[in-house]
């Protein structure tokens, strides 16, 4: 993990620690001490399963009662985390238009096709 420190700072690169939502294997201690290198670190620490904004509901965003998230939850930690460093990180480059990184949009595409294909076969 030092190592990794070091790099990002060589590379003027901000780590930032985060926790995605997990209900059974996890639990207050073990953030504190996931914020407590955090803190001697200097770095940022995100504990999604202490965050009320997220809004995770374990009988619909987990298909395991807690210990992994289902899509449902994954997009909802997807939509949070990108509303973050939007709203946190102005020097972030939006790269939607840019012909080198084209696979990224078409895999958006082949998602979201995905997504709907699944939701008809749910309803």
């Amino acid at each position: 993990m030092q190592k990794i420190i070091e790099l990002c700072k060589q590379h003027n690169t901000e780590l930032i620690l985060i926790k995605t939502p997990e209900a059974k294997g996890w639990d207050e201690q073990k953030s504190n001490k996931v914020e407590e290198y955090a803190d001697i670190n200097s770095l940022k620490f995100i504990d999604l399963n202490y965050d009320d904004n997220i809004d995770i509901d374990w009988n619909v965003d987990s298909q395991d009662s807690g210990e992994h998230l289902n899509i449902y939850g994954a997009e909802k930690v997807a939509e949070y985390l990108a509303n973050y460093l939007k709203n946190n990180f102005s020097s972030l480059l939006d790269h939607r238009n840019d012909t080198k990184y084209s696979t990224w949009n078409n895999e958006l595409v082949q998602y979201k096709k995905e997504r709907e294909e699944e939701k008809g076969k749910s309803n």
